[in-house]
């Protein structure tokens, strides 16, 4: 583990950040001690080593000060719900974490159940506020992409307490699903930009896209993130180690595959944004204003990932 030397990250996309970033953050905190958060598993210091409270900030840096303070709950939220799994991972708990999973996400879709901790007290406040003006189908894929959140954490925590290194493939599709970027997209979409027309994302340029955006993360986070994960015992579900055990090779050749591999996904999503989507906008008949909105949304998604970039290589984790 000494040995592993972090790849050199690609980052095409300049970091910004938010000019409300100061009080979002102070809300995210403020936030997160009314839901409990800050009661048991975590302090204030966490949530700066973590850069929770600033993260929305920096991955939706031109958003409205009610969505960017909606949008930094949100965030704050789903780094909570990975520490609470990571209690279970301690803990060895699979019976205890599925429960909890279940319990969780039919929070999304009843009313009845009163929450008894702080994830569904968070999730219990952020769902209404947040669905309420969706439509059906927006708040059903949101729904979906939050169980996949939490299943992906419990599917993680099964293979730790198996021991089970997972394939590449299973992997890359479970820790998109842990780094909760299928559901960041959802929140762009309803939060920050105007909505567009619904055919334009049953497109194969569009579908394309955003596969190469939900991919590009994880790769990129694993090889960079490695040596924390390993002094944290967290090693099994790291592309990383899935990528040494399962070519045979070195985990710094990994770690340089790994990065790679993220690196492709990047410039896979920026060659189909220049050179698919403007034949998209002619192809599907789109006026002026909805072929700018559809700019501005693969612009934020841009944004999004640069704000990610900045989050992986955060003081906290260089000098962990």
């Amino acid at each position: 583990m000494s040995a592993y030397r972090q790849p050199e990250m690609y980052r095409p996309y300049p970091a910004r950040s938010n000019p409300r970033a100061a009080e979002a953050g102070a809300h995210a905190r403020d936030w997160a001690r009314r839901t409990g958060m800050l009661a048991g598993l975590w302090d204030e210091r966490d949530i700066d080593e973590l850069g929770a409270a600033t993260f929305a900030a920096h991955t939706h840096p031109e958003a409205a000060e009610a969505a960017l303070f909606l949008l930094s709950e949100w965030h704050i939220w789903g780094f909570y719900l990975a520490g609470h799994f990571g209690e279970y991972r301690r803990t060895r708990d699979i019976g205890g974490a599925k429960l909890f999973a279940r319990r969780l996400v039919a929070f999304t879709t009843t009313e009845a159940l009163t929450p008894g901790n702080p994830a569904e007290r968070g999730l219990v406040d952020l769902w209404p506020r947040t669905t309420r003006t969706m439509p059906a189908e927006q708040r059903e894929r949101l729904r979906r992409n939050i169980q996949c959140y939490v299943d992906a954490h419990v599917e993680e925590l099964f293979n730790l307490c198996q021991n089970r290194v997972p394939d590449p493939s299973s992997y890359l599709a479970t820790r998109t699903r842990t780094l909760g970027v299928p559901w960041a997209h959802d929140l762009i979409r309803h939060l920050i930009d105007d909505e567009l027309p619904r055919q334009v994302f049953s497109t194969w340029p569009m579908r394309a896209l955003l596969a190469a955006f939900f991919e590009a993360t994880a790769p990129q986070r694993d090889a960079w993130s490695y040596q924390e994960d390993g002094s944290r015992g967290m090693t099994t579900n790291n592309g990383v180690h899935v990528y040494a055990r399962f070519l045979g090779c070195s985990s710094q050749r990994a770690g340089e595959i790994l990065n790679n591999l993220g690196t492709e996904r990047l410039r896979r999503f920026e060659n189909l944004a220049i050179t698919e989507v403007p034949a998209l906008a002619v192809e599907l008949g789109l006026g002026l204003t909805d072929g700018e909105r559809l700019l501005r949304h693969i612009d934020h998604l841009r944004q999004f990932t640069a704000g990610t970039h900045q989050w992986i290589q955060r003081p906290a984790l260089l000098n962990s």
